[in-house]
């Protein structure tokens, strides 16, 4: 009776030891938490995306690989220069659709 006392008090106090030490590791998993936040919060900080090429006479700007596959030239002829960010006020102009609609209104193709 007296071992199994005496065991229950070392597994309580072993335990008890325990929780003292989970708050540090608990601050380790925190930073590891943090640093995933703030991973997260550094894609969607700035909405304006970085390195792209930037068309001044339209206000637009093209991702790195859009303006590639636009061969630097905007889709009304207009030739994309690179620029660290979008500048404030331009537009995304990845996510505009020409659909010819601007040939029509010019009467006939360009």
């Amino acid at each position: 009776m007296k071992h199994l006392m005496l065991a229950l008090i070392t597994a309580s106090v072993i335990g008890l030891g325990s929780l003292t030490v989970s708050p540090v590791s608990a601050q380790d998993k925190m930073k590891g938490a943090d640093k995933m936040a703030d991973k997260m919060a550094g894609t969607k900080k700035d909405n304006r995306a970085s390195n792209v090429y930037v068309c001044k006479a339209c206000k637009f700007y093209y991702p790195a690989d859009a303006a590639k596959k636009l061969h630097y030239k905007d889709p009304m002829g207009h030739k994309l220069v690179h620029a660290d960010k979008a500048p404030v006020g331009y537009k995304d102009g990845s996510k505009t659709k020409m659909d010819g609609k601007m040939d029509s209104k010019m009467g006939g193709k360009m």
